[in-house]
């Protein structure tokens, strides 16, 4: 297998419990972490985790209540990255690439069907990084559960630990 060049990756990841974003930023080979990551969490006001819980499933086809929570989540998620870039910039004055799953609002693996706030477009626009995303909804048009990601991080963290491991997932 050949290993890539040390790149600059950019993370983004909120969660389905509302609590905030967190950002990171990694060297990698595309195999390694090679340097200790550099992460940012910010939380949610009080009043977008309360809009977002208050999302009932049945609102999700509705653009009048979708659409401005989407357009906040994405500028919080801009915001947050802006700030990690911004105070690391002289240790890393440069990202080759980023990663976003956005907010997953509504997953249906049985219809293969999700509704994640944010958009991975907006984020490159502003950052001016190639941005990828829309990981759940490709896991899930792949015939996988939404999770593809899961997987290959507890692979990585847990490559030098003695084996069996046993993982349980209580993320929200």
């Amino acid at each position: 297998m050949q290993v890539l060049s040390p790149k600059i990756a950019l993370g983004i990841y909120s969660d389905c419990s509302a609590t905030g974003v967190s950002v990171s930023l990694l060297k990698t080979d595309g195999l390694d972490i090679l340097e200790t990551p550099i992460t940012l969490t910010r939380p949610y006001s009080i009043e977008l985790k309360k809009q977002l819980l208050a999302i009932k499933k049945e609102d999700c086809s509705s653009l009048e209540i979708v659409k401005p929570i989407h357009e906040k989540i994405t500028q919080e998620h801009i915001t947050a990255a802006q700030e990690l870039l911004n105070d690391n910039i002289r240790k890393i004055p440069h990202v080759d690439i980023g990663g976003y799953s956005g907010h997953l609002l509504h997953l249906h693996q049985a219809d293969r069907m999700d509704i994640t706030l944010g958009s991975g477009k907006e984020l490159a626009r502003a950052l001016q990084v190639p941005i990828v995303d829309r990981f759940t909804f490709t896991d899930l048009q792949a015939g996988g559960t939404g999770g593809p990601l899961l997987t290959t991080f507890m692979e990585v963290v847990m490559r030098d630990q003695k084996k069996p491991i046993g993982i349980i997932s209580l993320g929200g």
